[in-house]
This record gives C-alpha cells, sequence and structure tokens, in this order.
C-alpha cells in the first residue's frame, strides 16, 4: 500500500491542486462551485466519486488476483518438483548375469510402463515389470543382452529404454536410459508427459 501511495502521489496532489484551483475560481458561478456544498448537488458528486472508487478498487483486484495466481502457479511447480520421483541407473553383475539396476529417488514410482526397447542391449522390460510400484530408495533390476551388438565405437549415446511412470498424485514422467561406450550407462532427467 505504501508503494502504491509513493507511486500515485504526484497524481494525488496534481488532482487536489487542480480541484482547489478551480474551486477558487469558478466560486459562486454554479451550484457545484458553492460554499457550503450544496446536497442536492454534492450527492451525485459523491455517487460518482464512489463509482470511480469502485472502478479503481475492481482493477486492484485483478491485479491482486492475476499476482496470486502466478504466486500459486509457483508453489504449485516447487510442490510438484519436490515429489517428483525419478531413477539413477547402475550395472550390476550378479555371478556371470548383467543386470541393469533402476533405483526409485526421492519418492514411490507407480504405474511404470517401458517402450523403445533396444533388445539388443536388454530384454524386453515389460515381461517383468509391467505397471510396477517401486518404492523410494528400493531398485529394479532388468536383466541384459549377454552379448552387445557390435558395431563402430558409439560416438553418441544409444537409447535402450524409455520409462513413463506416474507419482502418488498421477503426475506422469519419462526418463531415457542411455548406453555409451566404455561401457557406461546414463539416465536423462525426468520429464512431465501426459
Amino acid at each position: 500500500m505504501k508503494e502504491l501511495i509513493k507511486k500515485y502521489s504526484n497524481h494525488i496532489i496534481c488532482f487536489a491542486a487542480l480541484f482547489l484551483v478551480l474551486f477558487i475560481n469558478f466560486y459562486g458561478t454554479n451550484d457545484l462551485f458553492s460554499f457550503p456544498f450544496v446536497a442536492g448537488v454534492w450527492g451525485n458528486v459523491s455517487d460518482w466519486c464512489m463509482v470511480i472508487v469502485t472502478i479503481l478498487t475492481a482493477i486492484y483486484l485483478v491485479k491482486t488476483f492475476s499476482e496470486q495466481k502466478k504466486a500459486n502457479d509457483i508453489s504449485l511447480k516447487i510442490y510438484k518438483r519436490g515429489i517428483m520421483p525419478y531413477f539413477t541407473v547402475l550395472r550390476v553383475q550378479e555371478e556371470d548375469r548383467f543386470y541393469l539396476e533402476l533405483k526409485a529417488n526421492n519418492n514411490t514410482i507407480r504405474n511404470m510402463s517401458f517402450s523403445n526397447i533396444n533388445d539388443g542391449y536388454i530384454y524386453n522390460a515389460n515381461d517383468f515389470f509391467k505397471n510396477a510400484i517401486v518404492a523410494k530408495e528400493s531398485s529394479i533390476s532388468i536383466p541384459m543382452q549377454e552379448v552387445f551388438p557390435r558395431g563402430p565405437i558409439l560416438v553418441k549415446p544409444v537409447e535402450v529404454i524409455h520409462i513413463k511412470y506416474s507419482d502418488n498424485e498421477m503426475n506422469f514422467y519419462i526418463q531415457v536410459v542411455s548406453f555409451y561406450y566404455g561401457p557406461s550407462w546414463t539416465v536423462s532427467d525426468p520429464e512431465p508427459c501426459e
């Protein structure tokens, strides 16, 4: 409110000075500029002042609501970021088999499904984990092929699998697991999806 007064103080002072100059200049020429104030005339003036004040109030309410909406949107984004689960990836070996271990972080993962599976690297994960629920800090292991496809040295990561899942509030996300020469495995940051 103080900022508003500072911003428009010059306007208010100019309007008051203009009214005072007009009142003195036109004093006694008609009922609007006479003293004591005539109730019939100044009653109408007060009605118009109420209309002007109501319009100004409506304008500031609209501005307030738009700022509140922006603040609510920011809070919602922060909240969604706070509950967003994500996977980390690790290649593990048990005896003579290799597995791609996906660990759930930050929250429980629900409604998990897999797409764009590169069966040259891993087996079809939908056969093992369709609509699985992975608790926070738990992991699942997807069996890997014994022999990876041979070819030229990779200069960019090969997408191996797309993982789509949701959090507890049914916000869906997707992450892409990629293989890069080394052998090293990476997983993309979670992206919101439909």
